[in-house]
């Protein structure tokens, strides 16, 4: 076992990820702890750790071996905090966790490991309990964000409440239900449409503030259908892309077609948040409410949540199924088009859903099949999603 002891007084940090990688695993994890039987059972309410906001612990555990680390934070509640970690830790051992914000103002809190779970590449995920409750609404309630990167006011993290209507554009309904969902627990009036057609009788009818979409329509070209919905919604409607392809060239061409903003999915609701309230005017103070406040989670764990992922994994499976059908049939035109979109449907939802290894997977398998790869090349992947999905469906 790795030997956890530290001497500097200064935290040292023990994960060997990238950024980014770490980012990923968060992803993963609030996704699963999402999905999990005991969600319904937890005695207090989980939000995404906040941005912005350091965490270091404290960690003692039996027979002496201590050590005060740098961490990064997956979830927070009153009764406790769930970090990931470099190495393992016992069950049982003290812990002292200190909330850094970006004002360094310092909050610690006295605690125990209650778990600690291998997750991948040498990161764990470790469970600590605090002694006694934090009072975390006020803590909550007074962290903002850095600054806007257009040069405005500082955003807050937490409690975004917007006004205005905006149109989500996507032929994936697994993907439209998320995003209304996002959308409307900030306040934001959702219109939906899955055609450009549609999407002309909409606004026909009304106006909209800012429009959401996917990067990939089908046969459409991007700049094509971008130029139609400038046409539809008018030129000052600002456009923001959700997508799951991660290339630079891709965002290099959606910004190139007019866009404003591009989101790469899984998204996290706080930055999600921040990037609507660019577009969109916020709710007079005066107007909002506790009640309010308390509709807007900053977190993927909570209730309301579960029903969509439990709905888009048992989705996500049938079409894996469908996916295999259409590679039995690759040397055929329509064949190799259904596979095309199904893995296409598979990155796309996945990494919205908030499952990086399945999203990874489907736009793997994806290039694959544009490059001209034959069934057989394409076995291995999809026995490694077949394989993944249906933890994620056991998860349930």
């Amino acid at each position: 076992m790795e030997n956890l002891t530290t001497t500097s007084k200064a935290p040292v940090s023990t994960l060997r990820l990238k950024a980014h990688e770490q980012e990923k695993v968060l992803r993963l994890l609030e996704a699963e702890q999402a999905s999990s039987k005991h969600a319904s059972r937890r005695k207090s309410e989980r939000f995404s750790f906040p941005e912005g906001v350091g965490v270091t612990a404290r960690i003692a555990q039996p027979g002496g071996t201590s050590g005060h680390f740098v961490v990064r934070g997956l979830n927070l509640s009153e009764h406790g905090i769930g970090i990931i970690h470099g190495g393992y830790v016992h069950a049982g051992s003290k812990a002292v966790v200190t909330l850094v914000t970006a004002d360094e103002e310092r909050f610690s809190i006295n605690g125990a490991v209650k778990r600690c779970e291998y997750v991948t590449n040498g990161v764990h995920f470790v469970g600590i309990a605090f002694e006694a409750p934090f009072d975390l609404e006020g803590f909550l309630g007074g962290i903002s964000d850095d600054a806007d990167p257009q040069g405005g006011a500082k955003l807050p993290t937490l409690g975004v409440r917007v006004q205005g209507r905006v149109l989500v554009f996507d032929d994936s309904h697994a993907a439209r239900r998320l995003t209304a969902y996002l959308l409307n627990r900030i306040g934001a009036t959702v219109v939906e449409a899955t055609s450009l057609e549609e999407v002309r009788r909409e606004l026909e009818q009304t106006s909209v503030d800012l429009m959401l979409c996917d990067v990939w329509f089908g046969h459409e070209a991007l700049p094509g259908y971008i130029d139609r919905l400038r046409e539809l919604g008018g030129a000052d409607t600002p456009i923001v892309v959700l997508t799951g392809d991660e290339r630079q060239a891709t965002r290099d061409r959606v910004l190139q077609a007019g866009c404003v903003e591009v989101l790469t999915k899984p998204v996290a609701p706080a930055g999600f948040n921040e990037c609507i309230a660019r577009y969109l005017d916020p709710v007079p103070p005066g107007e909002s409410s506790d009640k309010q406040r308390e509709i807007v989670s900053e977190y993927w764990s909570d209730l309301a949540m579960r029903p969509l992922i439990v709905r888009f994994v048992r989705d996500l499976d049938a079409l894996v199924q469908r996916l295999d059908a259409d590679l039995v049939n690759l040397d055929s035109e329509p064949g190799r088009l259904g596979a095309y979109n199904a893995c296409m449907l598979i990155g796309a939802d996945a990494g919205a859903y908030g499952f990086p290894s399945i999203q990874s997977l489907g736009n793997t398998m994806c290039m694959l099949i544009d490059g001209g790869a034959e069934a057989a090349e394409l076995q291995s992947q999809l026995v490694d999603l077949q394989a993944r999905v249906q933890a994620a469906c056991r998860g349930l």
